[in-house]
């Protein structure tokens, strides 16, 4: 208390009892939460009461019904609906209510993101002199005996690190191992094991500084590196096995003769099989890509959906789980069935089909195909669909073109809900599209 009323002598202000609020909230906050904002839940109590039903907005109604469902006071009621499914948006069935916890640490991250990118506002430098004074935001630490902003602000560190990359610049300020500077997704840490003596090691050590680049092999380089390496493990099965140790420079040399042989020979080019497209027709229609993925040993399946517009540039994606496949040419049927449906709660009337399963394409494309088994069933159903566009086709693609719906069925084994995309493509696929 004396140097309270110390500091407030040298800076000639009054000493205040309390520290008021600020945007309604408390200027300070200790350590006793709930009695500090107990305030809060009582004025929503007291403003709840005095509403007139009949002058709510829908945004009011919807919080009565949520009253209905949860009950108030000591009587909860039973929990007919998960607070998660009602927060899935209204046009995928949900009511759409805000996820809370989400939206703070939405704008707790905001903050955090502002310590990165601005350290040299006074809030950064107070909060740096106090919790990482050493360090980076990257680096900091809860500690001990956190401040309740300090702690908020932590629990987005992680959220908001994990997507950071460093920019390298000279190097000096990055470390090789322990910092966020490789390109690589989804880890841009150096996974390799880092030697002890090299804990400190730097990324500057690593650029060129003549021409101020990182340094890299050649290729003709790395195909010797290569063939060392497989010398070696020649030499020391022949060592284990024939009693027999060949000298090290037999084995260099062996390794650089091979290297100029292939050098020699040339590198053989693959050529990948050409895929045929449909040909672009005065409509332009857009291409959906579909593909499912299965799991034999659990029986799981999964689909992937693309949509691109007639250039290429994306338009839409889903991607979730398909109950009651036996099979994968059942998943692909079901695939198909599931593109389908999505296509037409577009209301799109146009559109051509891509598979990389052939024999699903000429299941569909076989009128001659019989309906007895429960492949034959959705494959009529995936006809019957297709029927009720203005235009349809399917058409057959290499796996190489249908990488984006391949790898959203991959990624879909994973998810407990269907995934919808718009506008924006996954980060997952962004490498295959436009």
């Amino acid at each position: 208390m004396a140097q309270r009323e110390q500091v407030a002598w040298c800076l000639g202000v009054e000493l205040a009892s309390n520290f008021g609020k600020y945007l309604g909230f408390p200027s300070f906050i200790g350590r006793n939460k709930r009695a500090v904002f107990a305030y809060i839940e009582d004025k929503i109590r007291q403003r709840i009461g005095s509403w007139n039903k009949k002058l709510l907005s829908q945004a009011g109604k919807e919080r009565i019904m949520n009253k209905y469902w949860w009950g108030t006071g000591t009587d909860r009621g039973i929990h007919w609906k998960a607070w998660d499914k009602l927060c899935i948006p209204k046009k995928y069935g949900g009511l759409g209510f805000k996820d809370l916890r989400a939206f703070n640490l939405a704008m707790l991250g905001k903050q955090a993101w502002r310590f990165l990118t601005e350290p040299t506002t006074l809030v950064a430098r107070i909060y740096k002199a106090r919790y990482y004074p050493t360090t980076t935001f990257v680096d900091a630490t809860i500690g001990n005996n956190p401040s309740h902003c300090w702690r908020s602000l932590m629990a987005t560190h992680d959220l908001v690190c994990a997507g950071v990359r460093r920019r390298i610049g000279n190097g000096r300020d990055t470390l090789i191992w322990g910092h966020p500077w490789l390109s690589d997704d989804p880890s841009p840490l150096v996974q390799t094991h880092m030697p002890e003596e090299l804990r400190g090691a730097l990324v500057s050590g690593l650029i060129d500084q003549d021409t101020g680049v990182l340094d890299s092999l050649t290729e003709g380089q790395v195909r010797l590196a290569v063939g060392i390496l497989y010398y070696l493990w020649l030499a020391r099965n022949s060592a284990l096995w024939e009693r027999s140790l060949p000298r090290p420079t037999s084995t260099v040399r062996r390794a650089v003769m091979a290297e100029e042989a292939y050098t020699r020979l040339g590198r053989a080019s693959y050529q990948p099989h050409a895929t045929v497209l449909p040909e672009s027709d005065p409509h332009e229609r857009p291409r959906c890509y579909f593909d499912a993925g299965y799991r034999q040993h659990t029986g799981e399946a999964t689909y992937g959906v693309v949509l691109l517009n007639h250039e290429g540039v994306f338009m839409a994606a889903t991607a979730g789980t398909l109950p009651g496949a036996f099979s994968p040419i059942m998943a692909e049927a079901l695939a198909c069935k599931e593109a389908l449906s999505w296509l037409k709660g577009r209301d799109t009337q146009m559109i051509d089909l891509l598979t990389d399963c052939m024999e699903l394409r000429n299941m569909i494309t076989s009128r001659g195909t019989r309906t007895r088994s429960y492949v034959g069933v959705i494959v009529d159903q995936c006809r019957t669909t297709m029927s009720l566009f203005t235009s349809c086709s399917l058409h057959y693609i290499s796996r190489a073109v249908n990488m984006h719906a391949h790898t959203l069925a991959s990624l879909a084994f994973d998810q407990d809900h269907p995934m919808y995309w718009d506008v924006i493509p996954p980060d997952s696929i962004t490498m295959f599209v436009h």
